[in-house]
């Protein structure tokens, strides 16, 4: 049988991609590969929890051939080897090696073979047609299960929203695996307590999907103006976009500008990667250089709001400063 689920029911259901009790052969695929490599890491961390498993070790499907089988599989049976394998794009296994794995999957009894497609193959329903190996898919939620996917997607990034601010956010962002991670992913390194966040302060934070507002601070910080006036002005931003991404800047420069009282804020917290670049990219900068940032910042977001046409002019003439 072809077990299809979606993301909330699969790991409701399975945990993660192999049941512990049960060794054996397993055939998995991800619709999303975000949501693939969350739950390999489950699987790592299985492992590791629980040396009775043994090891857990991961091999390219190219590198499987009837020899490694044989030297893997078969023959390490008879030496007491139980150390397990991931498989990595198992739709690429050439048809006899895949023939020759359900042959001997019936041998596989005292640990777990796991092949992790990347895409859709035929081989996990051949296997499934034939009853042989545990065979899984995660399947893509329908649209009007959006609510259900954004739900999930903070469940894994550990972001606790309160009804209003998940409300919004649903109605506001554009529903996909990838694009939920990476608003949220922004927004939880932004806030150091989501229940402080207003619906006000997330209106500037929800970013344009082909313009990454978190990389072109980092470049920004970096002082690799260059880079960051490029993105800029070849950036897809309108207005109303431009006058967010400026407000999220001055945002940034005054976390920059006071990161030792960040640091006491945290009070020996774990710093997270995005507070941990505004420690290091602070030692760049003046008081004085941050400041002078911060009022051109503030002058841009004052034209974009007025949608001031001038306002690319002077973005041109800051990225030909930098290129001279």
């Amino acid at each position: 049988m072809h077990f299809k689920a979606k993301p909330w029911d699969y790991e409701r259901i399975c945990k993660t991609i192999i049941d512990l009790s049960r060794p054996g052969l397993y055939l998995f695929h991800s619709f999303d590969p975000y949501l693939d490599v969350y739950f390999s890491l489950k699987l790592k961390n299985l492992f590791l929890e629980n040396p009775i498993a043994g090891k857990l070790k991961i091999v390219l499907a190219d590198e499987i051939t009837s020899d490694w089988l044989d030297a893997h599989l078969e023959s390490a049976e008879l030496f007491g080897n139980n150390d397990s394998y991931v498989v990595l794009m198992a739709e690429k296994l050439g048809k006899p090696v895949f023939a020759e794995i359900l042959k001997n999957a019936v041998h596989i009894k005292d640990k777990f073979f796991i092949l992790n497609f990347s895409k859709e193959s035929p081989f996990m329903e051949e296997a499934s047609s034939l009853n042989i190996g545990h065979v899984a898919s995660i399947i893509k939620p329908m649209f009007w299960e959006n609510e259900k996917l954004f739900d999930f997607i903070c469940k894994i990034l550990k972001l606790n929203l309160s009804n209003q601010n998940r409300k919004f956010l649903i109605a506001n962002l554009s529903a996909s695996t990838s694009n939920y991670v990476a608003q949220l992913s922004l927004i939880r390194k932004m806030f150091l307590n989501p229940d402080q966040i207003k619906i006000d302060d997330l209106k500037k934070m929800i970013t344009n999907e082909n313009f990454d507002y978190f990389a072109s601070a980092s470049k920004f910080s970096k002082k690799d103006k260059f880079g960051f006036m490029k993105d800029l002005i070849s950036g897809p931003l309108d207005f109303e976009e431009l006058n967010n991404f400026f407000v999220f800047m001055i945002r940034h420069l005054m976390k920059l500008i006071d990161a030792e009282q960040l640091m006491e804020k945290l009070d020996g917290k774990k710093l997270n990667d995005y507070n941990k670049e505004i420690m290091i990219c602070s030692k760049l900068w003046t008081k004085e250089e941050i400041r002078n940032a911060i009022r051109m910042f503030s002058l841009w977001q004052k034209m974009a709001r007025a949608k001031d046409n001038k306002l690319i002019d002077s973005l041109r003439s800051e990225y030909l400063h930098q290129v001279t």
